[in-house]
């Protein structure tokens, strides 16, 4: 039988949506007391989402290359065979042990923790030792202590500038800014920006995105991939493919899924995460994250 992906340890997020034909209502709803904060496209405004993108696959495969769908299942059987997945990366990331997951704590944040997320995940890929972060800090700043929604093209725009303050200068989850909102405490968070990435500079933060082909491809190439999804009202961070069924052509989107962190901490799904599969797995939008500058803490 041909190879297909491990999922028997995942927490499937939209299993009623297996390519087998069965539909049934679906719960997504957050933990007690947790609201997710993305804002909801205007599609009659924005109709175009990352199924089409609005980044050019010239421009993109100038910096990674567009990888050939039917290439997928290879690189992905190498990739999960070696552990070289960033899911894999991030169960070892913390000295060998994993990193926990974030937590936005109720505030509408979700939208900043899938690219803290991406930034803490990029710092384990390049081998920097894990320090944790705080995703209400850039949230907060973005939005002047309001508790409001937004996109993961908003938060990766600003973390290219600003970066994200870790926990020792910004506590986890605090909401008082006018105590941590300091020149001195964002000259530390330029030691966690984003310092490459990609997005479409000349499209609106609410309608960046990446095509599922861009996705995959970074992806496979070990670059974390902020995602919004319209479906869910959530942002959260993309780590892996997923080869779900062989039974279609690859380039069929039934036969794949992505396998995302959620901020919504590690007694969430399987130790944070969940994958999504099918057509709910291409998101409305998404940005990717390449680099981030090094820095040890000392």
């Amino acid at each position: 039988m041909a190879w297909v992906s491990d999922t028997s340890k995942d927490f499937i997020i939209n299993e009623s949506d297996r390519p087998d034909g069965m539909r049934k209502e679906d719960d997504f709803s957050p933990p007690s007391g947790f609201k997710t904060g993305y804002v909801e496209r205007d599609l009659e405004a924005y109709p175009v989402g990352s199924l089409y993108g609005s980044s050019t696959i010239s421009d993109f495969s100038k910096n990674v290359p567009l990888i050939p769908m039917d290439q997928w299942p290879a690189l992905l059987e190498e990739q999960e065979r070696n552990k070289r997945r960033l899911s894999d990366i991030r169960m070892i990331g913390n000295k060998g042990e994993p990193i926990p997951s974030l937590d936005q704590n109720g505030q509408g944040y979700c939208w900043s923790y899938s690219t803290c997320h991406g930034i803490m995940l990029t710092r384990a890929v390049q081998g920097q030792p894990y320090i944790r972060l705080s995703g209400h800090s850039l949230a907060w700043r973005i939005k002047n202590g309001k508790d409001e929604g937004g996109w993961c093209g908003l938060s990766t725009s600003e973390a290219a500038k600003y970066g994200y303050q870790p926990v020792s200068t910004w506590p986890e989850k605090s909401m008082q800014g006018s105590k941590y909102n300091t020149e001195a405490n964002w000259e530390v968070a330029q030691n966690f920006r984003i310092e490459e990435g990609f997005l479409d500079v000349n499209q609106k933060v609410w309608d960046m995105d990446l095509t599922f082909q861009q996705i995959g491809s970074c992806l496979l190439s070990g670059i974390a991939c902020p995602v919004d999804y319209d479906w869910w009202s959530h942002s959260i961070l993309g780590m892996d493919l997923v080869y779900v069924t062989n039974k279609f052509p690859v380039t069929d989107i039934r036969c794949w899924g992505i396998r995302i962190w959620n901020s919504w901490r590690d007694s969430w799904g399987a130790l944070g995460t969940g994958v999504i599969l099918g057509k709910k797995a291409v998101p409305m939008g998404a940005t990717a994250i390449r680099s981030v500058p090094y820095y040890d803490g000392v």
